[in-house]
């Protein structure tokens, strides 16, 4: 299965969705409502974490509208909401394309929060949520997209502007 978002829903406050590979069937799972548990996620496609839940972000809703991330289980159809931005976070417009290593620290990118975006790592063990950057506009601003781990163990993504000429990094 390929798990995504789809920007309608039932409310039009986006979606959870499946797609079967082998029947080519698509399969709504769980509809946004957006009161306090998060709406409007940001990127298509989500994240099977080691523990085989499926994990993403919405880019507001919640009670701070900065969005969140959360965690669907599909063999019981639950939604969890794991953390809720804030303020003070400088992560703001969360992308979903979540990487999730095998010790349950997941890295994301946010495409606003400290002026132009965000780099974070959030510990599911501890709770905790670490900006690893913070977007001047020289290195880079507004990434859209989430980070790619490569075999040298280095992370790497794209931002849609700043750098020379503001086209992106």
């Amino acid at each position: 299965l390929i798990w995504g978002t789809w920007s309608g829903g039932a409310l039009n406050n986006g979606t959870i969705l499946n797609y079967n590979t082998g029947t080519n069937v698509v399969k709504k799972e769980f509809d946004f409502y957006r009161t306090h548990i998060g709406s409007e996620p940001f990127g298509g496609v989500l994240t099977v974490g080691p523990d085989s839940m499926i994990y993403g972000t919405t880019s507001t809703g919640t009670f701070r509208e900065r969005g969140n991330i959360f965690k669907y289980n599909p063999y019981d159809s639950v939604y969890t909401e794991i953390y809720e931005f804030k303020n003070v976070d400088a992560v703001y417009g969360p992308c979903n394309d979540l990487y999730i290593d095998s010790t349950l620290v997941i890295y994301g990118t946010s495409s606003d929060g400290g002026g132009y975006g965000s780099i974070y790592k959030y510990n599911l063990n501890t709770n905790l949520l670490t900006i690893l950057h913070q977007f001047n506009g020289l290195d880079g601003s507004f990434p859209l997209s989430g980070l790619t781990k490569a075999s040298n163990g280095l992370f790497y993504g794209v931002t849609n502007d700043g750098g020379i000429g503001t086209h992106g990094v």
